[in-house]
């Protein structure tokens, strides 16, 4: 996706407003992928437990926004984004992010266990504390 949206200028957009934010061991989830969006929508843990959005952007997108071409509907209060700026600055620790990896590690070793015990669970996937079973 990365390749196409480059070759023919469109904004790669990820949603990491579940998948983010240290859940799945590394800070940002398409961190795991090794490909880098245009344009990231991140929200809940963001907060810190207040509602807190937020849209990163590369610079070429950035440049190309300007003051009410978007919106979010947890924008942020001065609140919001002070705690916001405390969870970052714990989240994105490597000890932080080391225990996500090892709790995940645990959670997909249990995952695995229910699933051969269960043949309604057709498969484990994910990373982190972001797996699940299906």
């Amino acid at each position: 996706m990365r390749d196409y949206a480059t070759a023919h200028n469109i904004v790669l957009v990820f949603d990491e407003i579940q998948c983010g934010m240290g859940r799945t061991g590394t800070l940002w989830n398409y961190e795991q992928h090794g490909v880098v969006p245009d344009l990231m929508a991140s929200a809940k843990p963001l907060g810190g437990g207040l509602p807190l959005g937020a849209v990163i952007a590369c610079e070429k997108v950035a440049m190309a926004i300007s003051p009410g071409n978007h919106g979010t509907t947890f924008g942020g209060n001065p609140i919001a984004c002070a705690l916001g700026c405390e969870v970052l600055k714990i989240i994105s620790t490597k000890p932080f992010l080391n225990n996500v990896v090892k709790t995940g590690a645990y959670l997909r070793e249990k995952l695995e266990a229910f699933a051969k015990k269960y043949s309604s669970i057709k498969e484990v996937r994910g990373c982190g504390c972001s797996s699940v079973s299906k």
